[in-house]
């Protein structure tokens, strides 16, 4: 499933990684992409399962953005966690100043989605 903001500005694509499905995610997730991202996350949250981000083509993020994460982990509850891999400078940055890179369900991974 492939989908695309009006302004071009948000692409996020469900792969196949490892045995596992992943949202790639590239582009900037802001207000106005927000709302994108949380629909290509309907119907995966209620699995219940982890939830891998690939990020490594995020340009930029904004609180907007961050919440759309966090919405996804409540959701989650402690059936799952949210995956974070390949986070670039930024989005490291934005995680570490909003405290959620030491967040509980919150985890980070350089390369491979951990166990």
């Amino acid at each position: 499933m492939k989908k695309i903001d009006p302004t071009g500005q948000l692409l996020a694509v469900w792969t196949l990684t490892d045995g596992r499905r992943s949202l790639w995610v590239s582009g900037e997730l802001d207000l106005a992409t927000a709302p994108l991202l949380e629909q290509a996350l309907e119907g995966e949250i209620e699995s219940g399962m982890d939830l891998t981000f690939d990020v490594d083509g995020l340009r930029f993020i904004d609180a907007t953005g961050l919440g759309v994460l966090v919405r996804a982990r409540r959701s989650i509850g402690g059936r799952g966690r949210v995956l974070l891999r390949h986070p670039v400078p930024i989005v490291r940055r934005v995680l570490s100043l909003t405290g959620l890179d030491g967040a509980e369900g919150f985890h980070q991974s350089p390369n491979t989605v951990p166990a």
